[in-house]
């Protein structure tokens, strides 16, 4: 997108937009030209007459047009000499650097999906190593780093800066150093880096100067404790031999360890694609989003009862794949055990939000309830949020048929299943449920546990490790606190929903003077944080407080329920 005060400054026939990186030598501009964004890099105006620079651009320019076609690099679009100085234009990557990914899930990857970037960064490795056409002479990196490897929206993974002059001290093997050589292996030594910074959040040699990464090098035992507890026995075994100090321990080639990658991608039931990772992408890079008026109270009938306004006719694409992929596990795993699958929420009324809403499902079951198995749930949860991004989470639930109609215990799920949810698998048992009315005996069986879900929450937000195991459980409380905040209200607003922006507003009508706290909670949930500590000083506090008034409310207020 272009910017509404465009710049004015030009470079020969092309308008600059803005700076996209700065190097030693040169700087790169998103430009414009005759209507069409590209990527162009020129050297800096004290290097103009450096012949050293020129020569380096020259022979990246001769790198691109060799590369041309292939999805691992920019396409080379023109170069040249304007106004003494040396260019060249390649295509605009829209994306993220690895670099920019890494900080903007606040830490470490998981396992699958760091596999699976490195998994993509050997292929376009091996075209390097093998030689491109048309004479098919070797190309080595040699400074292969999280910044100079993007991401596009696609999920095309593609090395940006072909230079191929520079080195970075740290992930530069004994060999390089001691001998000035640079082979293949020595960019296999750097993948390794790459591959660790990925999945643990930080450099092999953090903080460490450069003669104790010096130190640190000449080692040639690889501790076993650098690698985080949950990583897998394949993916170390893999890191290990990538970052050996004698070459000759090292992988053979980058297609070896794209083998090996595949091989543990495959073993790992990981469900990542190009597609999956670029709606990832498109996720991490969108902006901060701002509260808007939307979503809708249930409607009532003639007799003041809520009317369910849910279908699976109104699920739409890319929803409607995902709910496929959650019912088809849920049957795989449950077997006989399964009697049916509800979705709820917003994905059920066909009014989702990419990157906002969430899927929420419940299955009922049936037969011996300690042999529905459900250890496959959490799994299943990690696969899929890298599958489908765009989805702000997954809720996979479990409740027994005999439990269902029995006494006041599973009270909300027979009200969601009237009022709230649509029958996805198996038989609807909402006929045989009755009808309900917004009242304070609903608020307080559905909404009213914020206590232990607090609780809950501070708790794992306490051991989180990563930033989506912080979003994860935020998410899950925010959307509690916004939700009690209306239905402490509810009887007397004489209305029910579960869109936040409806449960902000009404909170505030009733209790201005917290509307700034209510209003966070929305925003947050809308943004949710990856600090744990900014969140979890808040759920303590503003949620505390509606924990007590809610406690007020209910207190010796909630009637018997059949």
């Amino acid at each position: 997108m272009l910017p509404s005060a465009p710049n004015t400054e030009t470079f020969g026939p092309y308008r600059i937009i803005r700076p996209l990186g700065m190097g030693a030598y040169s700087e790169i501009h998103l430009v414009e030209r005759q209507g069409t964004l590209s990527a162009l890099k020129r050297n800096k105006r004290h290097y103009r007459y450096d012949r050293e620079v020129y020569e380096i651009l020259d022979r990246e320019a001769e790198i691109l047009k060799r590369l041309q076609g292939c999805p691992f690099f920019p396409a080379y679009i023109d170069s040249g000499i304007i106004e003494d100085t040396h260019f060249i234009e390649m295509e605009y990557i829209d994306g993220l650097t690895l670099f920019q990914l890494v900080e903007k899930k606040g830490g470490c990857l998981s396992p699958s999906l760091a596999a699976f970037v490195v998994h993509e960064l050997c292929g376009a490795l091996e075209i390097l190593h093998q030689g491109p056409p048309p004479d098919g002479i070797p190309i080595i990196h040699g400074d292969i780093k999280l910044e100079n490897i993007m991401i596009d929206l696609r999920g095309q993974v593609k090395i940006i800066d072909l230079g191929l002059h520079g080195v970075t001290f740290r992930h530069m093997p004994l060999e390089r150093l001691h001998e000035k050589k640079i082979t293949p292996y020595s960019d296999i030594y750097a993948l390794g880096h790459i591959f660790y910074e990925l999945t643990h959040g930080k450099h092999l040699f953090e903080n460490a100067s450069k003669f104790e990464t010096y130190v640190k090098m000449r080692e040639t035992r690889i501790d076993p404790a650098i690698f985080r507890d949950d990583l897998p026995a394949q993916l170390i075994q893999i890191l290990t031999r990538c970052l050996k100090q004698d070459s000759k321990d090292r992988f053979r080639s980058a297609a070896d360890i794209r083998r090996e990658l595949a091989a543990y991608l495959k073993t790992a039931n990981s469900p990542m694609d190009p597609a999956g990772l670029g709606s990832w992408v498109r996720r991490l890079q969108r902006p901060i989003v701002e509260i808007q008026p939307i979503g809708t109270f249930l409607e009532k009938d003639k007799d003041g009862c809520l009317i369910n306004n849910t279908s699976p006719e109104k699920i739409s694409e890319p929803w409607k794949s995902a709910i496929e992929d959650v019912r088809k596990t849920y049957v795989q795993n449950l077997g006989p055990a399964l009697h049916s699958i509800y979705l709820r929420g917003s994905s059920a009324r066909g009014t989702a939000i990419e990157g906002i809403s969430d899927i929420d499902t419940f299955a009922v079951c049936q037969g011996p309830p300690e042999k529905v198995p459900t250890e496959w749930a959490p799994i299943y949860f990690r696969q899929f949020m890298e599958k489908f991004p765009f989805a702000n989470g997954l809720d996979l639930q479990f409740i027994h048929i005999d439990h269902l109609f029995r006494g006041v215990s599973h009270f909300s799920y027979r009200f969601i299943i009237k009022t709230l949810a649509t029958c996805i698998h198996g038989d609807d048992l909402a006929e045989r449920i009755s009808k309900f009315k917004p009242s304070l005996k609903i608020a307080f069986f559905y909404h009213g546990n914020l206590r232990e879900v607090l609780n809950e929450s501070l708790r794992n937000l306490e051991t989180a490790e990563y930033a989506e195991q912080v979003r994860m459980w935020s998410n899950y409380a925010l959307r509690r606190i916004i939700r009690l905040g209306f239905a402490i209200n509810m009887e007397r607003e004489n209305a029910y929903t579960r869109d936040l922006y409806p449960c902000y507003q009404v909170f505030s009508k009733y209790y201005p003077e917290k509307e700034p706290e209510m209003r966070r909670a929305l925003h947050l949930a809308l943004n949710l944080p990856t600090e744990k500590e900014e969140i979890s000083g808040f759920l303590r506090e503003f949620g505390g407080w509606l924990v007590l008034e809610s406690e007020r409310i209910f207190a010796g207020k909630p009637p018997r329920q059949s």
